[in-house]
């Protein structure tokens, strides 16, 4: 559900949200959607088997899927652009994620 959620929202027209990104709101909810993002796909799919192939294909899947969705806003949408600065605030948001899956994992998730 996660990633529906963030394909929708990185690809729907944003002339009509325009004020969401000012003040820098718009690296905020990048950095916090891919967080929640990797840190979902490693609750689900690494919690009961902690093979480190596994870790890492998520985390590489996920980051690989932020840099994706940038290509397409810049190839195919007239109202969405590509922005290095969203793929940075992508990444630091998956590698939060993670620190937070591994800090919590000892807890018993």
């Amino acid at each position: 559900m996660v990633l529906v959620v963030i394909t929708v929202g990185s690809l729907v027209n944003v002339q009509s949200v325009s004020t969401f990104v000012l003040n820098g709101m718009d690296i905020i909810s990048h950095f916090l959607a891919y967080m929640v993002l990797s840190f979902s796909w490693l609750f689900a799919f690494i919690r009961q088997d902690r093979n480190s192939k596994k870790l890492i294909a998520s985390i590489v899947g996920v980051t690989f899927y932020g840099i994706l969705i940038e290509f397409v806003q810049k190839y195919m949408t007239e109202s969405r652009n590509f922005d290095i600065l969203d793929i940075i605030a992508n990444t630091v948001g998956v590698l939060f994620g993670y620190l937070l899956f591994y800090a919590l994992k000892n807890k018993n998730l």
